[in-house]
């Protein structure tokens, strides 16, 4: 039984054995036409010398070609059914070839560089729809990855880690960062502006209460005066506090922003303020743990992404293909990202092909010796067969013109 994909090229190869039999017989038919005639005809003598010398030359490149396969007329010649009896060797010869050859890092980092792939990537993101095809098959990846986390013993795990890693971040440098960055956004001021209207609200909605607590303070004065000097004492607090919030240089918002730059640079230096804010951090995560606020909020999150990726109008998909295609013409129009690109997955490429190399040159010559002989008999007969029978053709075209030689030198040597 012939492996399956291989009855068509076995047609073409067994059309071309029947044209080299067929040449063969007609050489041989020849011959003894040419025997029998040549007497009477002696120019027949040329016909016969081709025709014997060419059947000679096809039988033997039958027979040649025939060993490589199987034994000719099922004979036990020494030599004969090559590729059956070395069928481990050609594996293991196939493997060490392909492993030193072709996977070698300077062929394919090679090839690598001459295709530009990280520029063809960029560019096939950026035409037409792609950056949907990407986000769609990335989206229907993650309801099946968050279930297994769910449901397996993965989201303990992550639980873990997250606590771990979270227990390990700089507390103090990230909150200098954060203070850092509000300064240079003059979010501070905002802040300010905000705390300097609640308090003058506070003043003005607290006005009698405050009257009535300097009343109990001075029981000398009468109430009259007591409630006229506190009126006079909230109206000025407040004047202060809109001169505060309607002069972007006031001396207070001076004080207050040099304030906040020394704290964050004491964040940096201070040893002792660094650990307080670590003691505060790993307090803060031990609540949240004792709460399983992180487990409610990961399983509340995974939930609502793994929702919104199955639906046709994902809004998660709509974000990956926008950040696709903005990936996409970021590396496109910028040369040197695509050259630290190009060299991190050389160098990455160049990792794999050296330590896995040797492991698929062991597997190819593994797949080979497992292969049933008539099988690899088959395969090698799919592929060079025809060839093998223009062979046997040219065999005999070549043995008849030489038996002609033969028979010119012949003739001109005897008398």
């Amino acid at each position: 039984m012939r492996m399956p994909g291989l009855a068509a090229t076995f047609d073409g190869v067994a059309g071309m054995k029947r044209l080299a039999l067929l040449l063969l017989v007609s050489l041989f038919g020849t011959y003894l036409v040419a025997i029998w005639w040549v007497e009477q005809f002696p120019w027949l003598a040329w016909v016969r010398a081709f025709a014997e010398a060419g059947s000679v030359g096809a039988v033997a490149d039958w027979f040649a070609v025939t060993a490589l396969f199987r034994r000719p007329l099922g004979l036990p010649i020494p030599h004969t059914a090559i590729i059956p009896a070395k069928r481990d060797q050609i594996g293991e010869s196939l493997g060490r070839f392909v492993e030193s050859n072709l996977l070698t890092p300077e062929n394919l980092l090679r090839r690598f560089g001459e295709l530009e792939v990280v520029r063809a990537a960029a560019q096939w993101l950026c035409e037409g729809s792609n950056r949907f095809v990407v986000a769609r098959a990335i989206a229907d990846l993650v309801p099946a990855v968050l279930h297994q986390v769910r449901s397996g013993d993965l989201q303990p795990t992550i639980e873990r880690l997250l606590t771990r890693r979270l227990q390990r971040i700089d507390a103090a440098r990230c909150a200098g960062d954060l203070l850092e960055l509000v300064v240079r956004e003059r979010l501070h001021q905002a802040v300010l502006d905000k705390g300097l209207a609640l308090l003058a609200g506070w003043l003005e909605e607290h006005r009698q209460l405050i009257g009535e607590k300097f009343g109990e303070a001075s029981w000398i004065t009468s109430r009259y005066f007591d409630h006229y000097v506190s009126n006079r004492f909230v109206d000025g607090i407040q004047a202060v506090l809109r001169e505060i919030a309607d002069d972007p240089e006031h001396d207070v918002r001076r004080r207050f922003d040099l304030a906040l730059r020394l704290w964050i640079a004491d964040l940096g230096v201070s040893g002792e303020t660094a650990r307080r804010a670590q003691r505060l951090l790993r307090l803060l995560v031990r609540r949240l743990q004792a709460s399983d606020a992180l487990a409610d909020e990961w399983r509340r999150m995974a939930r609502d992404v793994a929702d919104d990726c199955s639906r046709s109008d994902s809004r998660s998909v709509s974000l990956l293909a926008s950040l696709t295609a903005e990936f996409g013409r970021l590396v496109a129009n910028d040369a040197a990202l695509r050259g630290r690109m190009e060299q991190s997955l050389r160098r990455t490429l160049g990792r794999l092909l050296e330590r896995n190399r040797r492991e698929v040159g062991r597997i190819i010559s593994r797949v080979v010796g497992s292969w049933d002989t008539r099988h690899v008999v088959d395969k090698v007969e799919a592929n060079i067969g025809r060839d093998l029978q223009y062979i046997r053709i040219s065999g005999s075209l070549v043995g008849g013109c030489a038996g002609v030689l033969i028979h010119l030198v012949t003739v001109l040597a005897v008398p």
